[in-house]
């Protein structure tokens, strides 16, 4: 007993069972995950959710248009986020949206949650994200940008306005490809030891344009008027130059 005489609530016990329908069942898990933002260790709060969850349907979870997991973001429950996304990994794309720019506003840490989700939505979620970095802190835009390299995949960013390269290294040399879909062209940059080789190549000289396709389709990700792709025959003529210097590095 509390010295007011209440009980005390065992920080592992759920609160007590509640109806699973209706409005009834909205009200109940929204009470059960403001107590778990009371715990004082994530364990705690974990351990009590999936306890208190666990015979709580999807279906009711996701009622409401996915209210509940707009809820935990607003009130910056980033293990409920958590918890939550595990539960359902296809959350309406209204609320996965809104819980993504409502974490962005103030809780970098609920936000990466979100972004780790395998949601149908992610894409045009980051696009967006991306598109409002400006107003984001620090600690938020490093979360969106790890997000950003983590959906284009390793070696792959974005450079330039209508540009993006891909990077492959090994323990002797790192070959960079830049796609330039302005001039519509690709420049390989390959250096080894203290040696450099740069060659610019015209889309068209490609035998395939696999490579190409895909870098546009990484692109269009996160920009929202990237240039025209028509296929690769189309561009400049090609300019290529090769530079090698052993004893001085990379010239300047």
């Amino acid at each position: 007993m509390t010295p007011f005489g209440e009980p005390t609530i065992l920080s592992h016990d759920p609160p007590p069972k509640t109806e699973t329908n209706g409005d009834s069942s909205y009200d109940a898990i929204c009470k059960i995950l403001d107590h778990v933002n009371a715990l004082s260790w994530p364990e705690d709060r974990e351990i009590f959710l999936k306890k208190s969850l666990k015979d709580v349907s999807d279906t009711s979870l996701a009622d409401r248009n996915g209210a509940l997991l707009t809820h935990a973001a607003a009130t910056d429950n980033s293990v409920a986020v958590s918890i939550l996304l595990q539960r359902i990994p296809d959350w309406p794309d209204g609320a996965y949206q809104d819980s993504a720019l409502q974490s962005a506003e103030k809780s970098p840490k609920t936000l990466r949650h979100i972004l780790a989700a395998d949601h149908p939505q992610k894409e045009r979620v980051l696009k967006l994200l991306d598109s409002k970095k400006s107003g984001y802190a620090p600690s938020v835009l490093s979360v969106i940008n790890s997000a950003k390299n983590a959906h284009l995949g390793e070696g792959w960013k974005i450079i330039g306005k209508g540009e993006i390269s891909s990077t492959v290294q090994s323990n002797t040399a790192t070959i960079e490809r830049i796609f330039n879909f302005n001039a519509m062209n690709i420049t390989t940059v390959a250096t080894k030891d203290k040696a450099l080789s740069v060659t610019e190549t015209n889309f068209r000289d490609r035998q395939s344009d696999t490579d190409i396709k895909e870098a546009y389709k990484k692109l269009c990700v996160f920009e929202n008027d990237p240039p025209a792709y028509k296929g690769k025959e189309t561009g400049l003529e090609p300019r290529r130059i090769q530079r090698r210097n052993m004893m001085q590095g990379i010239p300047q």
